[in-house]
Formats: structure tokens, C-alpha cells, sequence
């Protein structure tokens, strides 16, 4: 990771794995490749750049709270490796999103209050032990947690309410 190096719209600062800062007041710049090494991503990292397309490394652990809020990606694939998705961190809605066997643990808000379309396609890698889909909803693994639902048309016939929810996991139906 190279450190404090400047380009052209902002500046990435990158000490010890953790990627923490990208000004970009102009927001001209649509696409970002994060450079194998970086472990971290710090709370608001790309926060309102305007971001379209995202390339983790292989490498990449945490993504910290709102590090991609305010971006518009689409298709959002997350790396193997990753373990911990803070809040807020993609607030868009996603026509692809692929979640690694690595994955233990999102917040109800990782990608925001409505990440789900009509044309959405959701993966949780099979080996994952912590979330999988039923009925197009991500669930903890033991169905105690609806982190989302997915409905694909207001015609939906089918939705899964967990049996152990807690008070106020149900919001946006």
C-alpha cells in the first residue's frame, strides 16, 4: 500500500493495512481497485464519492461503518477474507450482491434501509455458517435474525418471519 499517495481529485492515506480517508469534493471519479494488503476499510473511507464500481483484494477483513455510503454501486461482490460489514456501508440498491463463506458479521443496516429491487440477485456462498437466504431473505444461519427481505413484486405470496425475533427487527415491509 503506497502512503499518503496523492491523486489527481484526493488523497488516500494507508498506514498499517487500514485504508482510512479519500477526499473527493469534485466526485469525478466513478471506479476504485483497493490495493492487495489493505485489511480495513475506515468509517466513511469513500463516504459521498460517488463511487459506480468497487474492486476488494482478496486481502480486505473489515469495512467500517458508512465507508461506501452515498456511492451508487450495483453489483456488489464481497471478497472471501471479509469477516465484518459495519452500518450503512452501501446504501443503494443493489442488482448483484455475493456475500463470502468468510462473512460472520452485518448490521441490519450494512446496505442500507432498501438494498433490494425487482431485477436483484442475492448469493450467500453455501459454506457460509452465519447467513444464508429462505424465501429470498437473509437470515442468520439459525433464522433468529431477518437482517433483509427481499419482495420482489408488491404481489408477493410468501414472506419468513423468524420465530425468535427480537422487538424491532422488522422494519421497512
Amino acid at each position: 500500500c503506497l502512503y499518503g499517495h496523492s491523486f489527481k481529485y484526493g488523497i488516500r492515506h494507508c498506514m498499517n493495512h487500514k485504508l482510512s480517508h479519500v477526499s473527493s469534493k469534485k466526485r469525478v471519479f466513478t471506479k476504485v481497485t483497493i490495493p492487495y494488503g489493505v485489511e480495513v476499510i475506515g468509517r466513511m473511507a469513500f463516504y459521498g464519492s460517488g463511487l459506480t464500481e468497487i474492486k476488494f483484494p482478496n486481502s480486505l477483513k473489515t469495512i467500517k461503518d458508512y465507508a461506501f455510503e452515498g456511492c451508487n454501486v450495483a453489483d456488489l461482490i464481497i471478497p472471501n477474507g471479509v469477516e465484518d460489514i459495519g452500518k450503512y456501508c452501501f446504501d443503494t440498491p443493489l442488482d448483484t450482491l455475493s456475500l463470502p463463506s468468510s462473512l460472520k458479521k452485518i448490521e441490519h443496516t450494512s446496505f442500507g434501509d432498501r438494498p433490494f429491487h425487482n431485477e436483484s440477485h442475492i448469493y450467500v456462498n453455501p459454506n457460509n455458517l452465519y447467513f444464508h437466504l429462505k424465501y429470498n431473505n437473509l437470515l442468520s444461519y439459525d433464522d433468529s435474525v431477518l437482517y433483509y427481505h427481499y419482495l420482489p413484486s408488491y404481489g408477493v405470496s410468501k414472506v419468513f418471519i423468524p420465530n425468535k425475533m427480537n422487538y424491532g427487527q422488522i422494519e421497512n415491509f
